[in-house]
């Protein structure tokens, strides 16, 4: 099966130069033509009965132009001769309807990835429905019966798919990669006086001999719901705010999209001009790597075409660098990192104070003050950092926790916030691409529903 998809990749290439080719000969100056290809399939069940099934195919081919610094695009689903050509011609078309963009076109030859690299992310299998089904009748069953608390199920999902992408451009570049991917999920809930609770578990990659056993999912999805059962109300407080490692993400992420050129361009980050700036704590550092092999994230170039490369976003808590595309680079008079598409990969917080710290010590040191599991709304400013969320947790006391809690908003300043953290736990999730362990902050506004 891997080499009939490699095959069918090669052939997609050729499509893609034989489409960079004719809107050459066609007048544009510079054309970049992207195809992507992906068959998946998505089951899921409840109460051991299949739900749904959804068996998909997608293509596409893209083609943006470039003539007197006008730009054109256009998007096909037909790859034919004849539709690409149109397709070509109504990107050019197009094209001479815009304003000319002096910091459009292609990266310097120099900053291309001109050497592929494999980072063995294709392991395909052919879907099977029947075996999905059964897998996530399987699963489901594990949890539904793992504790008598648990009353019903949300049901239980298994996907399997593959895909392929290609790059291709008149500077002579092309990017070709072929991936699989492969997850499953699980949700129950159990019921209490104030209604029901939920609990989640998932697992996902490239490999399907990778993913985490049903077991585990049941495991953790049981837990996840029952630990919230009966929640209880606190009074309105300032305290320390724990971020458990699943919810830390939605508090820290930010930041990154803060430092990308365009919104420091536009000058709508709320860490505007934060370049040499101290943002975190001296301990703090933050680093970016998109070329972790077997992740379904890595990638040796970005949506331009420009090298990626492992890099700090934050060292010793200080904005290093931002992150740029080509335009973003040129418009502030700079050069492109290879961040064009948000070529991240895996995002990863260190405390480089000295020994790790577990979730645990991390409680310890806090002594009292709020855990959050789960946030709910869009409650985050991007220009100014504004944050203000409702929230779901533990309260703590003695460095224990006590119970669960709920009906609760928090609210602060993720600059104050970012400033005030006091520990990050050895935690961090591996399932995640922004792995970040459990974030303590040491006070933030608590409005309580008592």
């Amino acid at each position: 099966m891997k080499e009939r998809i490699l095959a069918e990749k090669k052939d997609l290439e050729l499509i893609a130069e034989m489409a960079v080719d004719f809107a050459r000969c066609e007048g544009a100056d510079e054309v970049v033509v992207k195809m992507n290809k992906s068959t998946g399939l998505d089951v899921s069940c409840r109460h051991g009965e299949l739900e749904n099934i959804d068996f998909n195919k997608s293509r596409s081919l893209s083609v943006s132009v470039l003539r007197n610094h006008q730009k054109g695009y256009a998007r096909t689903a037909d790859f034919s001769d004849g539709a690409i050509r149109e397709t070509v011609r109504a990107a050019l078309s197009i094209a001479r309807t815009t304003m000319p963009d002096p910091f459009a076109g292609l990266p310097e030859r120099d900053e291309f990835a001109w050497e592929p690299e494999d980072f063995d992310i294709l392991h395909p299998e052919e879907p099977d429905p029947d075996d999905c089904l059964r897998t996530a009748v399987r699963l489901e069953d594990l949890a539904m019966s793992r504790d008598p608390r648990i009353t019903d199920s949300r049901g239980a999902g298994v996907s399997n798919h593959y895909g392929m992408n290609i790059m291709v451009n008149s500077a002579g570049f092309m990017c070709s990669e072929a991936n699989s991917y492969f997850s499953k999920s699980v949700c129950v809930m159990a019921d209490d006086s104030t209604g029901r609770q939920t609990g989640a578990s998932y697992t996902n990659a490239v490999d399907s001999r990778l993913l985490l056993s049903d077991d585990f999912l049941a495991r953790e999805s049981v837990r996840e719901a029952i630990e919230c059962i009966n929640p209880q109300k606190i009074p309105t407080c300032t305290c320390p705010v724990i971020f458990r490692f699943d919810c830390a993400p939605e508090i820290i992420s930010p930041a990154v999209g803060a430092i990308f050129g365009m919104n420091q361009y536009y000058k709508c980050s709320f860490l505007q001009d934060c370049r040499g700036k101290q943002v975190f704590p001296e301990w703090f550092t933050m680093s970016s790597d998109p070329r972790v092999r077997g992740h379904i994230s890595a990638l040796y170039c970005d949506s331009e075409g420009v090298a990626t490369r492992r890099c700090d976003l934050f060292k010793k808590g200080v904005a290093v660098d931002y992150l740029h595309s080509c335009v973003s680079a040129r418009k502030l008079g700079e050069k492109t990192n290879g961040h064009a598409g948000g070529a991240l990969g895996i995002v990863t917080l260190s405390d480089e104070r000295g020994p790790k710290q577990s979730y645990k010590d991390l409680l310890h040191s806090m002594d009292k003050g709020l855990v959050v599991i789960s946030t709910m709304g869009q409650g985050i400013n991007t220009m100014n950092g504004d944050l203000s969320v409702g929230v779901t947790g533990f309260w703590v006391e003695n460095g224990e926790i006590q119970y669960p809690v709920s009906g609760i908003t928090i609210a602060g300043n993720l600059k104050n916030m970012y400033q005030g953290i006091r520990g990050i736990a050895d935690d961090a999730d591996e399932r995640q691409r922004f792995r970040t362990g459990s974030v303590m902050i040491d006070r933030m506004t608590v409005a309580g529903g008592e």
